[in-house]
């Protein structure tokens, strides 16, 4: 029992919605059809990772079938191919073997998602196809995941345990958090070769290409949101990870709040430059933010100086206003003695009246200088969603 409470998961995780370029919002209607990710490379690169963390070999063609001890795999499919869920399965038991059982344990999660989460990015795709509130997630284990290899436990953002096969209600990224690209070359670019091929007639590829509305999302099956991977993590006692399709990084961020080591591999060079940018923002926006565990009291302040710097222009600091000078203590008794003096003290109430127009010019100044700051928030704030490039 105190082995089971101190067990700890590794987790190969693969979404196939984002395993390459697929439809979804911001996609062009009937320009690609084919998923570029044939079986054999997905049985590769599962394969690779299963002998990577220990896992043993079982053929002379190095299928490596069984995840090694303490270690699951993670597939997400969402219904995006009429075959996918075959293939996924034939990942796990040998190409010779003719028998339907796998060679290690799968258990089937259903999702639930909120039907206003996915209407809303329904009506950003441009056919009539009816949508669908649920996907699968299929874990494949050396042994019975729940209790064998980690005890029951319950979920920390979603309803029930981590023994049931339903998860609900999980919202869908919305259509404008997705990353987009201003051409079909720079987002085939970003894609590499996970790109799809143009199966449409020449001509009609050549109007979609010259389109002025030709900006498309790049991962549009992306919809697992941050949310979604922190109930994973904290629920299934994960402690390290390994994403074979990093897509926008929302995977990559939950790890990071909770300190679990992850390995990803993206589609090319401006991909990972890209999902690098977002996450080095990301921790710096975590340093300024009270009770996250990144915060820092001495890096907050730093970035706050920054940032009066970069509004005011930078340069020293403005001078405060100049205060009035004293009149003397002890006056003598004199007439003309008194006349100064009391020239010195009209003199001076006219400097108070400047200082305070000039104090009353500076309130005005912090206010526009506020008023900058709560628009430039703003602006910050809406373009957190938009790609980085």
């Amino acid at each position: 029992m105190l082995f089971l409470l101190l067990a700890r998961l590794g987790v190969i995780h693969f979404d196939v919605d984002v395993a390459g370029e697929s439809t979804g919002p911001f996609a062009q209607k009937g320009l690609r059809r084919k998923w570029p990710l044939d079986a054999d490379k997905l049985r590769g690169q599962i394969h690779g990772c299963i002998m990577a963390t220990g896992g043993q070999s079982k053929s002379d063609l190095g299928e490596a079938t069984v995840p090694a001890e303490g270690w699951a795999v993670f597939c997400h499919e969402g219904g995006r191919e009429k075959d996918t869920l075959k293939e996924i399965r034939k990942v796990f038991k040998l190409q010779s073997s003719r028998r339907e059982e796998l060679d290690c344990f799968e258990k089937k999660t259903n999702l639930a998602w909120n039907e206003d989460s996915v209407r809303k990015r329904k009506a950003r795709i441009r056919n009539s196809d009816a949508y669908s509130q649920w996907s699968m997630v299929l874990w494949y284990t050396p042994k019975v995941l729940v209790p064998d290899m980690i005890p029951e436990k319950k979920r920390s953002v979603y309803a029930g345990y981590n023994t049931g096969d339903v998860v609900g209600w999980v919202s869908a990224l919305p259509a404008s958090a997705l990353w987009t690209a201003p051409t079909r070359e720079e987002k085939e670019k970003v894609l590499g070769d996970y790109k799809l091929t143009l199966t449409a007639s020449e001509t009609r590829a050549a109007e979609l290409e010259k389109a002025e509305d030709s900006t498309e999302s790049i991962f549009s099956g992306a919809r697992l949101p941050q949310q979604f991977y922190e109930d994973l993590a904290k629920s299934h006692n994960v402690a390290a990870l390994i994403n074979l399709t990093a897509a926008q990084g929302e995977l990559e961020q939950a790890m990071l709040d909770l300190r679990i080591p992850t390995l990803s591999f993206g589609c090319s060079e401006k991909h990972i430059t890209a999902l690098e940018e977002r996450l080095s923002n990301y921790v710096l926006e975590k340093f300024s933010e009270v009770g996250h565990p990144f915060y820092r009291e001495e890096a907050s302040k730093t970035l706050g100086k920054q940032e009066t710097q970069n509004e005011s222009g930078g340069g020293n600091p403005p001078k405060k206003p100049k205060t009035p000078k004293n009149p003397p203590k002890n006056p003598k008794k004199s007439g003309t003695k008194r006349k100064k003096e009391g020239s010195e003290e009209e003199s001076g109430h006219e400097s108070e009246s400047k200082g305070s127009s000039e104090s009353k010019k500076n309130k005005k100044k912090d206010k526009k200088t506020s008023s900058k700051k709560k628009k430039e928030e703003k602006s910050e704030d809406a373009a957190s969603n938009e790609s980085p490039w």
